[in-house]
């Protein structure tokens, strides 16, 4: 499966043609930049909006595809009701695994980095995971288990 990065002008360069990473060296000091080869041989920065430890994970992880009929549903509004945080159910189309960690739920929207949001992921057959909370029979069991979460993490100093 060829994998790419995005650029910060919004273009795509595959991983085939990266020849190097370079850390904190982009203008605007905030990303990477990652050199290529142009046709005629020459060396060609892009800048990136990702670290170049972002960058080599992505690199080299694993990507498989997902059975059909899995779902990751995402909060992205604190205090959501469940159906409208039911509404926000997105298919998962592929799962990247790294050398450390959960795999990592991909969809049409992106991988899913999951920064400040509670997730749940439905398999084909219902069950409803909160990760690393545990597995549930219904949404709702599952919503009440996260909803609890984010009370606790609020409460503590």
């Amino acid at each position: 499966m060829t994998k790419f990065v995005e650029t910060l002008a919004g273009t795509f360069v595959s991983a085939s043609e990266i020849s190097r990473i370079i850390s904190g060296k982009s203008k605007s000091g905030l990303s990477s930049l990652i050199r290529t080869r142009d046709d005629s041989g020459s060396s060609v920065e892009f800048e990136t909006l990702s670290s170049a430890q972002e960058i080599a994970d992505w690199l080299n992880s694993t990507i498989i595809p997902a059975q059909p009929g899995y779902f990751l549903v995402h909060k992205i509004v604190g205090g959501a009701t469940i159906e409208q945080f039911t509404r926000w159910a997105t298919p998962i189309i592929a799962w990247r695994f790294e050398a450390y960690g959960y795999p990592t739920p991909m969809t049409v929207e992106g991988p899913w980095n999951g920064e400040g949001e509670c997730h749940l992921i439905i398999d084909p057959n219902g069950v409803v995971t909160y990760p690393g909370n545990g597995s549930f029979t219904t949404i709702e069991e599952a919503y009440e288990a996260m909803k609890s979460d984010e009370e606790g993490r609020k409460s503590t100093p």
